[in-house]
Formats: C-alpha cells, sequence, structure tokens
C-alpha cells in the first residue's frame, strides 16, 4: 500500500544543540525507535563515523532487526 500523505513534521534546528539531520523510510523505523536512532547517530558522531558511515550503521541495525521493508537512510551531519 501506497500513502498518499507522507508523515512529516516542521522543527527548528538549533546549532547549539542539534548533530545531525535524519531522513529515513518506514524501513528504518518501524524496526528501529526514535531513541535508538539518535544514539546510534549520536554513537557514531563520536566514534568520528561519517555521514554515510551512519547511515549504512543505521540500515545494518534494521536488518540484523529482521525489517522486511524497503530501507533508505540518509545523514546530514549539521
Amino acid at each position: 500500500m501506497i500513502l498518499g500523505t507522507p508523515y512529516t513534521s516542521r522543527t527548528v534546528v538549533d546549532d547549539a544543540t542539534d548533530q545531525a539531520l535524519i531522513m529515513a523510510s518506514d524501513g528504518l523505523f518501524d524496526v528501529v525507535d526514535d531513541e535508538k536512532v539518535c544514539e546510534l547517530v549520536v554513537d557514531g558522531l563520536r566514534d568520528g563515523l561519517g555521514a554515510q558511515e551512519i547511515a549504512d550503521v543505521l540500515c545494518k541495525y534494521s536488518l540484523n532487526r529482521h525489517c522486511r521493508d524497503n530501507i533508505c537512510v540518509q545523514v546530514l551531519i549539521l
């Protein structure tokens, strides 16, 4: 089934606290909650990973949790 209206939200980016922007399909969020996604991104940044490497970590994590949907992840480091 294809949704005609995607889930969107509007957020003000705060340079003092925000580190990255994560855009991902529901394949990621079906098996990983928002807090865990943020934790994995922060851990990746702390370990010196780049945006592509962090996106790969998120995709592999969702695959290891037996995701059966398409997974698309993009990470923008602020």
